[in-house]
């Protein structure tokens, strides 16, 4: 895993973070899963080069609005189990080293 980064805290984000090559994104201070939640998206950038944005970014991108859009009413658990459980969030969390335990919905 990288092991230079920055972090940036912007209250714009509303929640959540981003990774754009060694710099953090957040609107607060990441919790220790989170960070490395972000960290992985770096393994990710590291691989793809400048396709990054594009293989990685863009859908990561569209399933956080989808994921705040249309999944209100579900449990946290679910919510978590369905944003984290498919590509590329499940292998930001590999490379970061995450594992998460969640509830069947």
């Amino acid at each position: 895993m990288p092991e230079d980064y920055v972090v940036i805290l912007t209250p714009s984000l509303k929640g959540g973070g981003v990774s754009l090559g060694r710099y953090l994104f957040f609107s607060v201070l990441p919790s220790p899963v989170l960070l490395a939640h972000e960290r992985g998206h770096q393994v990710q950038s590291r691989r793809f080069g400048p396709l990054y944005l594009i293989v990685v970014g863009v859908p990561s991108l569209a399933r956080a609005i989808f994921h705040r859009r249309f999944h209100s009413g579900w449990t946290a658990e679910a919510k978590e189990k369905w944003y984290y459980g498919t590509w590329p969030e499940s292998a930001a969390d590999y490379h970061g080293g995450v594992t998460r335990v969640t509830a069947e919905p």
